[in-house]
């Protein structure tokens, strides 16, 4: 009877049944496509923090080839970074770098040559007045690192190098080290001590007019040594100011004067002379310094066409002469001066080579007959620079006299028949001729 009754009712109650079977099918049908997007969608990117430190990662080898000229490819193993390790946290706040020189025109700040090419050359910035100054550049093998290079990874620009490179990075921070802890030793009381000439003292020499003290003819002896010593010539007397530098100069110059200075060159000697192999020994050290300003003209691309040429009585190239005294313009009458108190008259010829006529008033066939020749930083800078310049050529139509490329624009735009000159250089000339103010030759 209820079955009866509440037919409808579970008719109905079926179909909600069957109602919410489709309705859960259709549920677990969209949970299955959403799933499927997010297994195609990326995951979000993670943020980066501030300040977030990268982690460091091993360098790993990998290899280069090149080819040859056979065709076979050549390895090159080269120490590289791992991914997302960067070249620049490498070469940051590193005060030395270390690279493969880009071009041949830097030279190197120990040595003085210069750095060739692809080859391994050390860089930093010092500090100037505590700024940063000019890039220095050293060859590797010239390079002193500071304390704050421990190894070869202190050194930035260490991950491009080869590996046969980097092995000689590495060898070179350690002889860096070894020769830092030489200059930091301690200097010994004893090596302070100021150690006396060893050698035989001297009797001041003939024509010399004033009376010495004995640290004075110690130091002309030492000078006088150094003169004749083979192995290593010259010096420095560094007395303080007043102790009697320029005395003890002028003592050695009288006793070390040369006896071959008016001799030419190869001239027989009398083989009775008391002086034979004094005079044989000088006529070999004026063949010597002749051979020396030979090959000093050559490295300095010196042209033949400017080297004097011996006609007549003009001497030839590399001529016999007396002493130069190079002083600063202040000191050189002085000099002058002290020469003439110091020592009798007639010891020493004096010739000062100075001022705007100097060419003219001592040629050089005056030059090599006097003892001493005084003469300014200034003058034999100047007199340098004019003898390796090249020589001006005089204009055929004006006389006026230009240097080899200069003439050729000059011929071209000033100066001829077919010269004429641009809208620009006629312009300039109006404005001068006119008064005006315009450009470079403008003026009252």
């Amino acid at each position: 009877a209820e079955e009866g009754e509440d037919g409808g009712v579970l008719v109905s109650a079926t179909k909600r049944k069957a109602s919410a079977d489709s309705t859960s099918d259709t549920d677990e049908a969209d949970d299955d496509v959403q799933l499927a997007d997010l297994k195609k969608a990326k995951p979000p990117a993670k943020k980066k923090q501030k300040g977030a430190a990268k982690k460091p990662q091993a360098a790993k080898k990998t290899t280069t080839k090149k080819k040859t000229k056979g065709g076979k490819k050549k390895v090159a193993p080269v120490i590289v970074a791992e991914d997302g390790d960067t070249t620049d946290d490498d070469e940051l706040d590193r005060p030395f770098k270390i690279q493969y020189s880009p071009s041949g025109r830097a030279t190197c700040r120990r040595c003085d040559e210069l750095i060739v090419k692809d080859d391994l050359r050390i860089y930093h910035t010092p500090l100037f007045r505590g700024k940063p100054g000019f890039t220095v550049y050293r060859h590797l093998q010239c390079a002193v690192f500071s304390e704050e290079v421990q190894c070869a990874e202190d050194v930035g620009g260490w991950k491009k190098l080869k590996k046969v490179d980097y092995e000689k990075l590495v060898m070179r921070v350690e002889e860096s080290k070894l020769e830092l802890e030489k200059e930091n030793e301690q200097v010994r009381p004893d090596e302070l001590v100021p150690v006396a000439f060893q050698g035989e003292i001297r009797d001041p020499p003939v024509g010399l007019a004033a009376k010495l003290l004995p640290f004075q003819k110690e130091g002309h002896s030492w000078m006088y040594c150094q003169e004749i010593n083979q192995d290593m010539r010259g010096g420095i007397l560094a007395d303080e100011m007043g102790m009697g530098k320029t005395l003890q100069a002028i003592v050695t110059i009288v006793d070390r004067k040369p006896l071959l200075q008016h001799s030419k060159p190869g001239a027989k000697h009398p083989p009775t002379s008391p002086d034979l192999e004094e005079r044989k020994g000088e006529e070999d050290l004026w063949s010597k310094a002749l051979d020396d300003w030979k090959h000093e003209m050559k490295m300095n691309n010196v042209p033949s066409s400017l080297l004097p040429k011996g006609r007549g009585k003009k001497p030839g190239p590399g001529a016999r002469a007396g002493t130069l005294v190079i002083c600063p313009v202040i000191a050189l009458s002085q000099w002058k001066s002290e020469i003439e108190k110091f020592t009798e008259q007639g010891t020493l010829s004096i010739g000062v080579y100075h001022g705007p006529n100097r060419a003219a008033e001592m040629p050089r066939e005056m030059m090599t007959k006097y003892d001493i020749v005084l003469t300014t930083y200034q003058v034999l800078e100047a007199d340098f620079r004019k003898m390796t310049s090249p020589n001006k050529v005089k204009c055929p139509n004006c006389g006026s006299k230009f240097k080899i490329d200069k003439l050729r624009v000059h011929l071209k735009y000033f100066c001829g028949e077919g010269a004429q000159r641009t809208e620009a250089q006629a312009r300039q000339r109006r404005s001068r001729e006119g008064g005006g103010t315009g450009g470079r030759g403008g003026g009252g």
